[in-house]
């Protein structure tokens, strides 16, 4: 399972979200990765790309999402690997890329945590639960 990823949404600048604005901001996107993007989902409200970008010579997974309808973007970058100075310079590159303004960022702590927190408290959750109680066994006397 991956790790929890960090985000950012935004706001378009543009008036609408028309098939011209996706494909252009497809081939922007294409100047800034060092994948393919992959249109990965697109439905007459979403858009998805997933493509890989590399920061200080560090390569992250990111998807972009396209909330048509609300005119809102969100950029998920999928690494941990970048301190919270890459991260933020490569949202506001991309927020750039899509003529887009930042209007909120995810709080790094608030998502920063382990997996090995939740299987704990998912363990101490089963220790609570009623445990079924085995029968005892008859004995048969002869």
């Amino acid at each position: 399972m991956p790790c929890i990823f960090c985000l950012a949404v935004l706001a378009l600048l543009a008036g609408s979200v028309t098939a011209s604005w996706l494909d252009l901001s497809e081939e922007r996107l294409q100047g800034r990765a060092s994948s393919p993007v992959i249109r990965s989902r697109q439905t007459e409200s979403v858009c998805v790309w997933d493509f890989t970008a590399t920061v200080d010579d560090k390569a992250t997974a990111v998807t972009v999402t396209v909330y048509t309808e609300e005119k809102r973007v969100r950029i998920q970058i999928h690494s941990h690997d970048l301190d919270d100075e890459q991260v933020k310079r490569l949202e506001d590159e991309l927020a750039l890329l899509l003529q887009a303004e930042i209007t909120e960022r995810a709080d790094q702590e608030g998502l920063d945590h382990s997996h090995e927190e939740e299987e704990a408290a998912e363990e101490e959750e089963a220790e609570l639960e009623p445990q079924p109680v085995a029968e005892p066994e008859r004995i048969q006397r002869r």
